[in-house]
């Protein structure tokens, strides 16, 4: 019997022609779902949301080149602003919008040649990746003037890029990794220690994995200087410029929200404070119950600023620093109605994300919503089994181990650092917006694409073990 050479030349002709008809039809099935929401939502896109004029306000202040103030909103989002023309609300925001979409389906793409390349060949997974990742309602997020799309963007490419890295592909990719995921921690800062949870999981790879121990060193090491190169050199900046050591100084208010039920133990000597927040908190349940969040108290601190701001004759950069230490001593004091808060908090943040009414409303709003939840419950049970898969071999026998991972490929090791990463970083983003913020679906959104690439690799290991 002769043996068939797989790398024969008959053979590497068939796999680029297979290539290069995937990428044919994926591209052909993108860009037709591109096309038709640009035409469904052009008239109506962008959207302004409340935080949309902190960004337009940061884009206008970088016209000539450098930070005349610090601002509520970071740069990172602003400079797509400044580069697409949009720095006032009357702009024309068509190429903004484009671009979003764009960078959401650019992101798709990426991800799913990313699961090609890593082996992920079952035709019915790459069509589970599409459908949750282009249905209106995390595509809707590209319809907004805010900072998700771009975020979405940059975890995609910068997670998957590590992957490919460390499956063999040159040190360029390594490079391209470091760089998304550093520049996003100044256009989300909630991300701007990932390379603590990144560093983390690519030094317990290396532990772990002997073949991939080089890879895994130099990625770690990569991550961590460029973004000590963005995050840090904004933090610098920041302090030589203003004297305000931090990215924004959203921290004290963010803070209010995880304390409106322990106002009252604000001490006497700021009675004068205690008595404004008491008084906005109340006249904000009754007066927006629904408008901004789904618990409308959450919100009265911005009606409270400038009041407090009279009251103590600050500015907004000194009332931030002075409500950062004020609600932590709350949170000190009152440790209990805190979990509450971020009790109420988590259950928010799993809802699903509502873009805008001028985009997605009524009858399909519902049923996206059902679906919403359906794929929740889909994610979640992928990745229970792949996590329990992943802490079964942890804690198997030697023998055992040995027997498993001379089957594995680097292909595999590099799949279970993304799930690894995908998850860690999910759950990173779901403890800082439930614990500093009001944990709100849009916060969640980014780490959506994520979490489907994790269930997406574990039912491609599921439909895989059943073939066997």
């Amino acid at each position: 019997m002769i043996s068939k050479n797989v790398n024969s030349p008959s053979h590497a002709m068939t796999g680029l022609h297979s290539i290069g008809r995937f990428g044919i039809i994926l591209s052909m099935v993108l860009g037709g779902l591109m096309l038709f929401y640009f035409v469904a939502w052009q008239h109506n896109a962008l959207v302004l949301r409340q935080d949309s004029y902190g960004y337009i306000e940061v884009a206008k202040d970088l016209r000539d080149g450098r930070l005349d103030e610090i601002h509520n909103r970071t740069i990172g989002y602003a400079v797509l602003l400044l580069l697409t023309g949009v720095t006032d609300e009357s702009s024309s925001m068509v190429g903004l919008f484009g671009l979003q979409l764009f960078m959401h389906f650019g992101a798709l793409a990426f991800a799913a040649f990313t699961l090609r390349a890593l082996k992920v060949h079952y035709s019915a997974s790459i069509v589970v990746l599409i459908v949750l990742a282009a249905e209106p309602l995390i595509v809707g997020a590209a319809g907004l003037l805010m900072s998700e799309t771009l975020t979405i963007f940059l975890l995609t490419v910068g997670t998957c890029s590590l992957l490919l890295y460390l499956a063999g592909r040159p040190f360029l990719w390594a490079v391209l990794s470091a760089t998304c995921l550093g520049y996003m921690g100044i256009v989300r800062p909630t991300f701007q220690l990932q390379t603590v949870i990144t560093g983390g999981v690519l030094v317990l790879a290396a532990l772990v994995t002997p073949t991939l121990r080089r890879r895994n060193i130099i990625a770690a090491g990569l991550n961590l200087a460029l973004s000590a190169l963005f995050v840090g050199g904004m933090l610098f900046y920041n302090y030589q410029a203003f004297g305000f050591t931090g990215l924004t100084p959203l921290a004290g208010y963010n803070l209010a929200t995880r304390t409106s039920h322990a106002l009252e133990l604000i001490p006497d000597k700021y009675a004068d404070v205690r008595e404004i927040l008491i008084r906005y908190r109340n006249e904000t349940v009754s007066t927006e119950p629904h408008d901004t969040n789904p618990i409308g108290y959450t919100r009265y601190i911005w009606a409270a600023v400038p009041e407090l701001e009279e009251e103590l004759g600050m500015n907004d950069l000194e009332l931030a620093e002075f409500l950062t230490p004020l609600f932590a001593d709350l949170i000190r004091r009152a440790p209990n109605l805190y979990m509450e808060e971020v009790s109420i908090a988590v259950g928010n943040y799993i809802q699903p994300f509502s873009p805008s009414p001028k985009l997605v409303a009524g009858l399909p709003l519902v049923l996206l919503s059902a679906f919403h939840l359906l794929k929740m419950v889909f994610v979640m049970t992928m990745i229970g089994l792949a996590v329990s898969g992943l802490l079964a071999y942890a804690t198997a026998d030697k023998s055992v181990r040995r027997v498993i991972g001379a089957r594995l490929s680097d292909f595999d090791r590099a799949k279970f650092v993304g799930i690894a990463l995908w998850v860690m970083l999910s759950i990173y983003n779901m403890l800082i917006s439930v614990a500093m913020d009001v944990g709100s679906p849009r916060q969640r959104l980014p780490t959506d694409m994520m979490l489907i690439l994790a269930a997406v690799v574990a039912l491609d290991y599921l439909l895989r073990s059943r073939q066997s």
